[in-house]
């Protein structure tokens, strides 16, 4: 795999300096965490999935999910950002698009690949590859408004549209390879599929053979996505199916230092590995701190919302579950940071 990672990934007019890309997380993969993940300067970055309605109804919680992370101090520069929106109406869908355009998308994606109960009782996610002629007609209404959108704002390129989706609904109904077939056919510049069915949501083992047949069925760029949690994961994923990319999700939760691991491996060099525990846990109040910087109701709102980032962070070490239970009663960072120092001196 020397060199493989580094080889440019491009994505319609956009070119990806690197084949790594995190994932979107619903409530995981906000403003703070992204700023972390940029820091280990994967190919792209995603946003957590984002109500196409709510961000055509100006919602401010919808609008501040888009936020950039600023601009990298260090030579490698801006990493670019998908917004991934969710939604079964075309013409909301195609509005969406256009104000994430204008909010600072890189890459607009599609989501129709989302298990959730409450996504699917509205005909969005994966119920989507249940109905492919609605699914197309999304696609197709998200294009020709990126499409509407170059000529308007006069860019000389056009902003990409890609398409997440899982191997089927079930396993008696795998359509992973016409679904991709039909996206790019209608113009969509890369699809990511995410190797288990809507039945098995999160469970079981995700199947890098129906990624391999999409990938050897469509000529546009295919991220492999499930079970990426080591650098050999992520070898594996790129040998076994010849996808182009691969998709970064659950293991990088607690271990942002994953994506930086990867790229070391699929670049020919040595990992470095997960931190130890000090560093793990200065990594962790760092993160807190900046999802209090951006919480509009300061400590006990960051708290809260880092209640399962934290748990990541402990995974594995000594006590883990007694600190998890015990930050799960905090609620300001000052608690947090006496818990942290007396668990440290403890050990």
């Amino acid at each position: 795999m020397n060199g493989t990672c580094l080889n440019p990934l491009p994505i319609g007019e956009l070119t990806l300096k690197n084949r790594v890309i995190t994932a979107p997380m619903a409530g995981l993969t906000n403003y703070a965490f992204r700023q972390i993940l940029s820091r280990q300067r994967p190919g792209l970055i995603f946003t957590e999935m984002i109500s196409a309605q709510a961000l055509v109804y100006q919602n401010q919680k919808t609008l501040e999910l888009i936020q950039k992370p600023p601009q990298a101090i260090d030579e490698g520069g801006f990493v670019p950002l998908a917004v991934q929106l969710s939604g079964s109406d075309p013409a909301y869908m195609a509005q969406a698009a256009k104000l994430a355009a204008k909010l600072g998308a890189d890459v607009i994606d599609l989501n129709m690949g989302c298990p959730a109960p409450k996504i699917i009782k509205n005909g969005e996610g994966c119920r989507l590859m249940q109905t492919p002629d609605l699914a197309a007609r999304i696609m197709e209404a998200v294009v020709c408004a990126m499409e509407q959108y170059q000529a308007e704002e006069n860019l000389t390129t056009k902003i990409p549209v890609t398409v997440k989706f899982r191997s089927g609904w079930d396993d008696e109904s795998i359509n992973c390879v016409p679904f991709a077939k039909m996206a790019e056919n209608l113009g969509i510049f890369a699809v990511t599929v995410h190797g288990r069915t809507r039945q098995q949501f999160y469970g079981g083992k995700a199947d890098r053979d129906c990624i391999a047949q999409v990938a050897a069925a469509v000529d546009i760029p295919v991220i492999g996505n499930g079970d990426i949690i080591s650098p050999a994961d992520a070898v594996a994923m790129l040998q076994q199916t010849g996808c182009a990319g691969i998709m970064v999700g659950r293991g990088m939760l607690g271990n942002p230092w994953l994506i930086a691991d990867i790229i070391a491996v699929l670049s020919g060099g040595v990992p470095r590995g997960k931190p130890d525990k000090a560093e793990i846990l200065r990594a962790a109040l760092a993160h807190l701190r900046l999802q209090a910087a951006y919480s509009p109701n300061g400590d006990e709102m960051a708290v809260c919302a880092m209640r399962t980032h934290l748990a990541h962070y402990f995974k594995g070490m000594k006590h883990a579950a007694m600190m998890r239970q015990a930050v799960n009663q905090m609620k300001t960072i000052k608690e947090i940071e006496l818990a942290f120092a007396d668990w440290s001196a403890k050990e």
